[in-house]
C-alpha cells in the first residue's frame, strides 16, 4: 500500500438515530451509522478488528448488548432484515464501557477506493435495569480501534474519535447502584 492513501472513517447516523431517549422495551436501535473508504483508489483492505465505544453518563451495564451490521445492500442506511451481523451479539465491559468484534472474517467489510467502501452499523439494546436519565452515544474512539489488513494509517481530517448521536435513556424511576459516586446532591436521584 502506498504511504499516501489513508483510510477514513465519516459519521453518517441520521438525525433520528437512536432518537432523543430510548427505553428498554425498544429492543435494538441503530446508534451509529460508520462509513470507511480510502482516500484514493488502492490495494483492498480488510476490516478485521473493530472495537465500539460509549461515551455519555451511562455505564456498560446500562446497555445489555451490542451488534454490528454489515451494509449488504450498498446504500450506507441501516435497513432491518436486509443489512447482516457481523458476528455475535457483545458485551460492553470496563469504564468507558467497550466492546470488541474480532477476527471479522475476510471480505465481509473491504474498501478500496472513495466510493468502494465499507458501510456498518453499531445498534444496541438498552437493559431492561438501566438507569433513568443517563446520557449514552456509541462510536469509535481511537484509530487503534479499527484494525485494516493492510496497515492505512487514518486521514488526519476523516478519523476517529467518531460517535453516533447522543440519546438520554428513559427507564421510568429506575436507579440501580452501579458502584459510582458523586458528592453533588443533585447526582444518582438524591
Amino acid at each position: 500500500a502506498e504511504d499516501s492513501t489513508k483510510i477514513t472513517l465519516t459519521n453518517l447516523t441520521r438525525s433520528s438515530e437512536p432518537g432523543g431517549t430510548t427505553t428498554p422495551a425498544e429492543g435494538y436501535l441503530t446508534y451509529a451509522s460508520l462509513k470507511l473508504a480510502l482516500s484514493a483508489t488502492d490495494t483492498l483492505t480488510n476490516i478485521s478488528d473493530i472495537t465500539v465505544s460509549m461515551s455519555g453518563t451511562a455505564s456498560a451495564s446500562d446497555v445489555e448488548a451490542v451488534r454490528l451490521y454489515k451494509d449488504t445492500n450498498a446504500n450506507c442506511l441501516y435497513d432491518d432484515g436486509v443489512d447482516t451481523q457481523i458476528g455475535s451479539d457483545q458485551v460492553m465491559s470496563g469504564s468507558p464501557g467497550s466492546a470488541t468484534f474480532s477476527s471479522i472474517s475476510s471480505g465481509v467489510l473491504t474498501t478500496s477506493s472513495t466510493s468502494v467502501v465499507a458501510c456498518f452499523f453499531v445498534r444496541a439494546k438498552i437493559s431492561d435495569s438501566a438507569n433513568d436519565e443517563r446520557t449514552l452515544a456509541l462510536g469509535i474512539q481511537s484509530s487503534s480501534d479499527i484494525t485494516n489488513d493492510q496497515s492505512y494509517t487514518f486521514s488526519t481530517t476523516s478519523s476517529p474519535p467518531v460517535y453516533g448521536n447522543t440519546t438520554t435513556i428513559s427507564n421510568g424511576a429506575t436507579s440501580y447502584w452501579d458502584g459510582s459516586a458523586s458528592n453533588v446532591y443533585t447526582a444518582n436521584g438524591n
